[in-house]
């Protein structure tokens, strides 16, 4: 299996909407954020079970929380502020990629569920291009969501 990528989007009549961020979003430090799950499977359960649920969750969060669907853009000024915007390629990404499959074990060097659970799921040590393949950091308009 390779990446399974999900991107819930913005309902078509929030394309072009803008949410205003305040001063105080505007003066916070600007940084983005890589959140990852480790999860111990049961041995008969099916991959495909877990990523729909795991979509249903993030479908569910966008319905409670609407401007997890929009793009971080540059305000149209000299301020260097930013904004929020529902554009046409704006939305929640999730991208799913099992590790366990025979393709893809030599990519994982990490060891097992366990090994990492007594090292305290050690971010620091796990490269960031295993979380985040397919998300430019420097890119100008970032989405607010997008996990992997």
């Amino acid at each position: 299996m390779e990446a399974i990528t999900t991107v819930i989007k913005p309902a078509s009549s929030w394309i072009g909407q803008v949410i205003d961020l305040g001063p105080i979003d505007q003066i916070a430090p600007r940084c983005y954020m890589t959140a990852f799950f480790c999860l111990r499977l049961v041995p008969d359960i099916a991959t495909g079970s877990i990523i729909k649920r795991v979509q249903r969750m993030i479908f569910c969060a966008v319905q409670e929380i609407p401007q997890l669907a929009t793009t971080v853009i540059p305000r149209n000024n000299s301020r260097e502020e930013l904004e929020l915007c529902y554009l046409e390629d704006s939305g929640a990404c999730l991208a799913f990629k099992d590790y366990t499959a025979e393709h893809l074990k030599h990519e994982w060097t990490h060891g097992s569920f366990e090994d990492l659970a007594k090292a305290h799921f050690p971010y620091e040590k796990l490269e960031r291009r295993t979380f985040i393949e397919g998300i430019n950091p420097d890119e100008k308009n970032k989405p607010l969501m997008a996990l992997m």
